[in-house]
């Protein structure tokens, strides 16, 4: 927000000046008083003197006050009295009451791209006022600093998944307002490149030349040149690595121009410059593809380049990613009639020998490693790529590190992964690294929603899968490179929905596998849960002692499989990738998932006897249907449906409150048309299974009142005919009751006194019948025989119905609803 108000007065001095008042534009007599106005909203408050040494210099002082005294008159006639506040003979001041909204008072790094239209009154002059003309200059340069200032932070702010556009409409504001600052240019050309966009990185610095060329006769700083010939190699790798032909990569154009331009040309040689990065990110995310093309573009380095991919089961297996290093810097070795030692031998000898006598196996295995390729590599410079380095056993990550602190600014450089929820694992390694310069930490995330768009658009035919279902997936697989990928190519393959292939599952398998087994409990346990739980729900699933569940769940969230949640006071779990989830759930056998669904149904009944809620149903809902319990999933579906068209005990019936249709509830739909469905899905049930007879009954009931609420009494009456007679039939004397009440009501609202006659007669019986009469619902009928007696003209008897209820009721506490309605109805 820029802070423009939607009435008032507008003003715009940046570019073409313009006014507006109430949004239409305001049209100045003359030059002198529009130039008079916009020297006013720079300055604010001036002296008649001032004003009149800048704009009617040459003139008499008469004519000059008189000429001020004009201009200052149709100023206030054209945007009001209060817009100018004149002190005495000398002072002017302008807005005092601040109604006046200035483009050049807003301009910030949010919105400078989007104001900066132009220079200062560009393109307007008041003619023979040199002194008017002197001063807006002044102006414009002054302006146009702040302006350079608040762009330079913005670009420096840029983020990689802004649109690029910003970066390309900063490019033609330096080039069209002729901005000499060649630093601001850098900022620039190296935020292109890291968008990737380096065509136009390229084009900004011809621009520069030329503009350099033309204004001063001068050429672009060395820095700036250097700049460009990184970007331009960096472009011409890219194009190489791709005309490869090279399985598809997109994006991360930001960590691959930082790392293969500080690889390649480092920082001016600054102790702060790292040469060393460790890529941190969730499972999936592509940090083994980024590390395999950041090879790719350096192979024309003069690099040394190894590589080793550290195996999960190999994590005991003592100094085995170093083995598998030497193993291929012998094979260079080979290859290039090298003449070394046995490089994998070193390894094994480590001798005591002379100057090793005092020292540790460690020490003595380090100073072997850096002595070798000190010996035989000396002036080449080498690069190690190491992938999963939470899987390298701790010898061989203490070596990693100390040959860092030995050779990381001079001979050795080190790419490596790291799986994000490993990360604390590490911390011992890395901390120190990081600390010192040597080591940088870059975190891969997976993909936004734009980039996840762009990359359906490049790899099928256009239009070939609809964005909505594009949208379904990523939110689904929440961006995550690997998931989102097979996703895609699975549905564009057989048009089906994301299923685990065999290379899905072994990245699911291979994180499963580093849990604890009381973790894996723990977490299949979860996995049948469609909303975040606390670890009580957890505990009611497994049957299990709440402490090792916690212990469970704390290494999960360590391993990052899970994420807590706090709301309502308490601590909740869940899975942080539902694809991960559904794995988990469908490697259960299916009486594994019935089971933790009883359980869970059973918990949550216990609590919904106790404290009924629309939470607590839907979840019951949910797990009584997966456990196979239709009965209870469909008699808890009516009951979740009852508070949406409950209806409330009056002369005519009336919604409780407005039927509001949450979309979803803890996993489970709710529509308008629900009831019909529920009702008609009950019935088709209950002519199968004469034990949905309750559930049908009461459905039918709810039903009814409902379609009598909205005057459809012919369909109404039949759903509560049918109600009444299950009721009968079942012998449920509430229902038996709910159903009299509700045609006696029927009979009121459609005029129908024979009806309402009838069944009040009826009901009376009724309750004279059973076992155990309630006051309550005495006095409801009362209530209603009032009620027709009123209609028939005897009020008096009607009255004395009233207060015999009234006085039946006080016995129990006037904080009875019906009391208090049927004293209403006394006092009416």
């Amino acid at each position: 927000m820029d802070g423009r108000p939607e009435e008032n007065i507008q003003v715009t001095l940046l570019g073409r000046p313009m006014v507006k008042k109430d949004g239409k534009p305001v049209n100045f007599p003359y030059q002198k008083v529009e130039g008079l106005f916009y020297y006013l909203c720079i300055n604010k408050n001036i002296t008649r003197s001032q004003a009149i040494g800048v704009l009617w210099a040459g003139s008499s002082q008469e004519a000059a006050r008189k000429n001020l005294r004009d201009a200052i008159y149709n100023i206030r006639k054209l945007l009001g009295q209060e817009i100018l506040s004149v002190e005495g003979n000398t002072g002017i001041i302008f807005d005092p009451l601040k109604k006046v909204w200035l483009d050049t008072e807003h301009v910030t790094k949010d919105n400078v791209l989007r104001l900066w239209q132009g220079e200062f009154l560009e393109f307007f002059f008041v003619k023979n006022c040199y002194e008017y003309e002197e001063w807006a200059e002044t102006q414009r340069r002054e302006i146009q600093r702040k302006l350079q200032r608040l762009l330079s932070v913005r670009i420096f702010q840029f983020k990689s998944d802004e649109k690029g556009e910003i970066l390309e409409q900063a490019s033609r504001l330096l080039i069209k307002y002729k901005v000499l600052d060649e630093e601001l240019y850098r900022s620039l050309m190296k935020k292109l490149a890291e968008a990737g966009r380096y065509g136009e990185a390229q084009n900004l610095y011809r621009d520069l030349k030329e503009m350099l060329r033309t204004e001063i006769d001068a050429g672009p700083e060395g820095e700036t040149k250097n700049l460009f010939d990184k970007i331009e190699d960096m472009k011409r790798q890219e194009n190489r690595v791709f005309q490869e032909g090279e399985d598809y990569f997109f994006g991360r154009k930001d960590i691959l121009y930082r790392i293969y331009s500080e690889l390649c040309y480092g920082d001016q040689g600054t102790r702060q410059s790292p040469h060393s990065f460790l890529l941190c990110g969730e499972t999936g995310v592509g940090k083994s593809m980024l590390l395999h093309r950041i090879r790719q573009l350096l192979e024309e380095s003069g690099y040394l380049m190894f590589s080793w991919e550290c195996c999960q089961t190999e994590k005991e297996l003592y100094l085995k990613p170093w083995y598998g290093i030497m193993e291929k810097v012998d094979e260079y070795c080979r290859m290039n009639q090298v003449q070394v030692e046995s490089p994998t031998g070193i390894l094994l000898e480590q001798k005591v020998l002379e100057n090793r006598l005092f020292m540790t196996r460690f020490e003595i295995l380090t100073e072997t490693v850096f002595r070798y390729l000190w010996r035989y590599f000396k002036g080449k410079e080498i690069i190690l790529f190491f992938d999963d380095i939470q899987w390298m056993d701790d010898m061989s990550l203490k070596l990693l590190g100390n040959l860092l602190f030995r050779l990381g600014n001079q001979q050795l450089r080190v790419i490596a992964a790291v799986r994000e929820e490993n990360q604390e694992e590490l911390s011992g390694f890395k901390i120190p690294l990081v600390g010192r310069g040597i080591l940088k930490e870059v975190m891969v995330s997976p993909f936004t929603w734009e980039e996840a768009l762009q990359i359906s658009r490049d790899t099928g035919r256009e239009g070939q899968i609809p964005e909505a279902r594009i949208e379904e997936i990523y939110k689904r697989t929440q961006g995550n490179p690997l998931f989102y990928m097979e996703a895609l190519r699975l549905l564009r393959e057989g048009g089906q929905d994301i299923e685990f292939t065999d290379k899905l599952s072994y990245v699911i398998e291979g994180r499963l596998m580093a849990l604890k087994k009381e973790e894996l409990q723990v977490l299949k346990a979860l996995s049948v849960f469609s909303v975040s739980v606390p670890c009580e729900d957890i505990e009611a699933v497994l049957n299990a002692e709440g402490q090792m569940i916690q212990k469970a769940l704390a290494g999960l969230l360590d391993a990052r499989m899970i994420f807590e949640r706090f709301a309502k006071g308490r601590v909740s779990y869940e899975f942080r990738h539902k694809v991960i989830q559904e794995y988990v759930y469908n490697s259960l056998s299916k009486e594994k998932q019935m089971l933790y669904h009883y359980r869970a149904a059973d918990y949550y009944e216990k609590q919904y006897n106790v404290r009924s809620s629309m939470e607590l149903c839907s979840l019951l809902i949910y797990h009584c249907q997966k456990c196979g319990d239709r009965y209870k999933a469909l008699d808890y579906k009516v009951k979740y449906l009852e508070p949406f068209y409950r209806i409330t005990y009056d002369y005519y019936p009336i919604l409780a409150r407005k039927v509001k249709f949450r979309p979803k509830i803890n996993g489970y739909q709710a529509k308008e048309d629900e009831l019909g469905e529920l009702a008609r899905e009950i019935e088709r049930e209950w002519e199968k299974d004469s034990s949905m007879a309750p559930v049908y009954m009461r459905v039918e009931y709810l039903l009814g009142r409902y379609e009598m609420y909205t005057e459809a009494f012919s369909q109404g009456i039949i759903h509560i005919y049918n109600s009444l007679q299950l009721a009968l039939k079942l012998g449920h004397r509430d229902y038996i009751f709910y159903n009299y009440m509700q045609l006696i009501l029927y009979g009121e609202m459609t005029g129908k006194t024979a009806i309402t006659l009838e069944y009040l007669h009826t009901c009376w019986e009724f309750i004279k019948d059973c076992a155990t009469p309630r006051a309550e619902e005495a006095c409801m009928l009362k209530r209603h025989q009032a009620q027709y007696l009123m209609g028939e003209g005897k009020t008096e008897e009607a009255l004395e119905i009233l207060r015999q209820a009234v006085e039946e009721l006080e016995k129990g506490g006037r904080e009875n609803p019906i009391f208090i309605e049927l004293a209403m109805c006394c006092h009416v």
